[in-house]
Formats: C-alpha cells, sequence, structure tokens
C-alpha cells in the first residue's frame, strides 16, 4: 500500500480506496484520497447496492481511460535503449531500463529511483479559504442527503434540513413529532484569519454561540480540518479531518442525542 500511495503521488498510478461497509477509513494512510462510491457513503449503506457497485465500476473506468491518455516513450529499436551518450546500447546491459513490445512499439518500463520525491508545499489565504467554503458546501449536502435516509430508515423519525444563508445551515430529527436532536453549522468563529466551521446545538444559535470548532490547518503536503476538542467525540480532536472526515464527525455530534 506504501508503495502503491507513493505511485499516486507521483503520478505513475491511481489509487482508489473502495469503501465496502461504515468504518474509520479517513484516518488510513489513503484517507485523503476521493473514496468511491460517491462521497465515500460505503457500500451497505446505498438503499440500492447495485447502484453503488454501478458508481464503483464507473469511477474505476473513468480512472483507467485518464491513466490510458499517457502516451506511450518509443525507444530506438528492438532489444536496444539510449545510453546517456547518445548510444543504442542492449536493453539487457543497462540494467535501469528494460522493453516490452506492445502493439509493435517499444515501450520503457518504469526504472528504479527513489520514493523520497516530496516538495513542501505554500498554501495561500485563498487556498485555506476554498477549502473552507467547498467543504462548508459538502457537509451541506452531507447533512441533507444524511437527514433523508435517517427519516427513510426509521419509522417515526422525522427531519428538516434548512440553508439559512450561504454560510449556514440548520438540522433538526424529530421523534414522533416531538424535536430530539438539533443543530447548526457557520464558517467562522475564530475570528482573525483563522478559517474554521463552527458547530452548535441549537438549531436557531447566535453568531457568538458555539459548542466545537474545527479550524483549518496544513502540514507540508495538504489542507485538514483539525477539531477544537470541545466536544470529545471519538477522539477526533488530534486527528486531520477531511471535508468527509469533518462532515461525520459534526454528524456524530448531532445524531448521538438522537441514538441515546
Amino acid at each position: 500500500m506504501k508503495r502503491a500511495l507513493e505511485r499516486h503521488d507521483d503520478g505513475t498510478a491511481r489509487v482508489i480506496p473502495v469503501i465496502l461497509e461504515p468504518c474509520d477509513w479517513h484516518t488510513a494512510p489513503f484517507g485523503k484520497l476521493l473514496a468511491v462510491p460517491k462521497d465515500g457513503k460505503a457500500v451497505t449503506t446505498w438503499p440500492n447496492q447495485a447502484e453503488a457497485w454501478t458508481d464503483v465500476a464507473r469511477q474505476i473506468r473513468k480512472a483507467i481511460e485518464d491513466l490510458g491518455r499517457s502516451q506511450p516513450v518509443a525507444q530506438p529499436a528492438a532489444g536496444y535503449a539510449k545510453s546517456g551518450w547518445g548510444m543504442a546500447q542492449p536493453a539487457t546491459q543497462l540494467g535501469q531500463a528494460s522493453q516490452a513490445d506492445v502493439g509493435g512499439m517499444h515501450l520503457e518500463q518504469e526504472r528504479p529511483r527513489s520514493s523520497n520525491l516530496r516538495l513542501k508545499k505554500e498554501f495561500t489565504d485563498y487556498d485555506r479559504d476554498k477549502f473552507l467554503h467547498d467543504s462548508f458546501d459538502y457537509m451541506a449536502k452531507f447533512f441533507d442527503g444524511s437527514l433523508e435516509e435517517l427519516a427513510t430508515r426509521n419509522q417515526g423519525i422525522q427531519v428538516r434540513f434548512q440553508r439559512l444563508d450561504a454560510q449556514r445551515f440548520s438540522a433538526v430529527a424529530y421523534r414522533e413529532g416531538k424535536s430530539v436532536a438539533e443543530c447548526s453549522v457557520r464558517i467562522g468563529g475564530l475570528g482573525g484569519r483563522s478559517p474554521s466551521l463552527s458547530f452548535s446545538y441549537n438549531a436557531n444559535a447566535s453568531a457568538n454561540t458555539s459548542n466545537e470548532f474545527i479550524s483549518v490547518e496544513s502540514d507540508t503536503q495538504s489542507m485538514y480540518f483539525k477539531a477544537m476538542g470541545m466536544q470529545s467525540h471519538g477522539g477526533q480532536q488530534n486527528a486531520q479531518l477531511s471535508e468527509q472526515g469533518a462532515s461525520e464527525y459534526y454528524w456524530g455530534l448531532f445524531i448521538e442525542r438522537l441514538q441515546r
């Protein structure tokens, strides 16, 4: 898996996590990759699992087509490869390169190389703000879809999702008409230039009321969310959360009151 992820990072391969059952895969080494089926929703949680497997097949096919667009590297002649001095030498003498005859064209196979190729990435305020807003939009869709499925699967449960404005949404779950769980999520809350999403157990919470924050942070390779830890739920305060991981974290805070 480590080698596969290295090849994914340098563009020589494509890793596609397939989520079969609900699990804590966001903290795995491949947790930041785009998983299938759609939105990383486990196959067993789909109302129609045939649709889930169809989406898996479609995404894999698309990845294969994308890789297939790469042009092969032509070599001078069968059994020979170009040396570093512009001279053709037998491939068997090079040690670092070999050839395969595919469709009449000689292709150079992968040569040994270092896996230490990563360079430090720099993220701007724009990058962080875009990550924040894109993740908020994803989280709103995540809550909307999860509420709908919650009501479908559980008799006597009614739900309400409301997009209050461009930077806030609320969710409410009712049991036999009585409000049992509610929350609101909004962009902002920590002030300054620290992009964050705040969570409140009140669907009509004011701008200065929150029960939890997750802020955008970054390392040398990627951006992620990190929980402040005001709510001890699943030990996520030390985790690096993707947009889906952050959505699952806030959904867990919301639904735990319904699951009691």
